[in-house]
């Protein structure tokens, strides 16, 4: 994996995860929240993934969020990132489950 796709994956899985207000956000009076925010369950099935993955690409596509070559490089990080959780951390447990939250702003996502 390229160095830019691991940090891109790196903000993904900050900005996925991390649902709280940092003490730098709450300080800041003029931080807006999100203008969208999407929620998706997945269960742990690699099936899911390119589903997923299609699903997020329409949401940048319709959000108009980015460039095409930067929806392409957070695709792969998507991916990466949702394959890592469903094999590595659920051991494929059908039982198990993936959450995606994904927040837009004005300026980030």
């Amino acid at each position: 994996m390229r160095l830019n796709q691991i940090k891109i994956m790196n903000e993904l899985i900050n900005d996925f995860s991390n649902n709280t207000v940092s003490e730098n956000d709450a300080d800041d009076p003029n931080r807006q929240g999100p203008n969208k925010s999407f929620y998706f369950k997945i269960k742990s099935s690699t099936d899911q993934i390119t589903k997923t993955v299609q699903k997020f690409d329409e949401l940048l596509e319709n959000h108009n969020c980015c460039s095409p070559r930067t929806k392409s490089e957070l695709s792969t990080a998507l991916s990466e990132a949702l394959a890592n959780a469903i094999v590595h951390g659920n051991k494929i447990n059908p039982d198990e489950f993936v959450d995606l939250k994904v927040h837009i702003y004005q300026d980030r996502m």
